[in-house]
């Protein structure tokens, strides 16, 4: 029922698609948010992959129906949208999960582990093969690869999911600009001076590497906690 991101030129606000899906979003996030934090015995960080979607679905599921009277209204609203209750499902439980990782510490252990699984991988990474070329995937491989080792060196000083919003972005950054640094050469061969610097300018070239990192092993996780460190507005 859960999915754990949006298209790539969707916004990480979530949206009010259907009428009173914010403020569902809102009150299931506290609500798995209040379990989360008062769970004293599991160890979110030893759950293995399969465990973590198995728990999150059924904290999830628990959730929706303690509040069944507005999970309904909810789907009734999405069925005169042409929406399937299985839409209006996924819908919620992307932006759940995107809330947490805003504004619930607790939850970053068991969001580190879900976006592991086989699924949340694919998820995160399926937005590639339409946004570039096989050339310009070629180019920005190693920049992903580099940008993921950078993280995965960082991951094993100082754990990704343990710093702030703002420290994230800030070693992000770091790693990107290394990445650059390490890869010029090809990069203006392919791209050539003035188009670089209006694709470094733009972010585009942040966006694609980003889209391109999940297919790197374990990267999907620190992908997943850069989205959630984003401000909602």
């Amino acid at each position: 029922m859960l999915a754990f991101t949006s298209p790539a030129n969707a916004s990480l606000t979530p949206a009010d698609t259907v009428v009173g899906h914010l403020r569902l979003v809102h009150t299931l996030s506290q609500a798995l948010c209040t379990r989360l934090t008062n769970d004293h015995t599991t160890k979110f960080a030893a759950l293995t992959s399969a465990q973590a979607m198995q728990l999150t679905q059924q904290l999830f599921t628990e959730a929706m129906q303690q509040d069944s009277v507005a999970v309904l209204a909810l789907m009734e609203k999405g069925a005169r949208q042409n929406l399937t209750p299985q839409q209006v499902g996924q819908l919620l439980g992307k932006d759940v999960v995107i809330s947490l990782g805003q504004s619930c510490p607790a939850s970053l252990p068991l969001i580190t582990r879900l976006v592991q699984t086989e699924q949340g991988q694919q998820a995160l990474a399926a937005q590639q093969t339409a946004a570039m070329s096989a050339a310009e995937k070629k180019v920005l491989q190693p920049l992903a690869a580099a940008l993921c080792t950078q993280l995965a060196l960082g991951d094993a000083k100082v754990p990704f999911a343990s710093l702030s919003p703002g420290q994230r972005q800030q070693t992000v950054m770091a790693a990107l600009q290394k990445a650059f640094k390490q890869n010029t050469p090809q990069l203006l061969k392919y791209y050539g001076e003035a188009q670089l610097d209006k694709k470094l300018r733009s972010g585009e070239l942040d966006t694609k590497i980003g889209m391109l990192a999940p297919s790197q092993g374990s990267c999907a996780q620190y992908i997943m906690l850069i989205k959630a460190a984003k401000p909602t507005k």
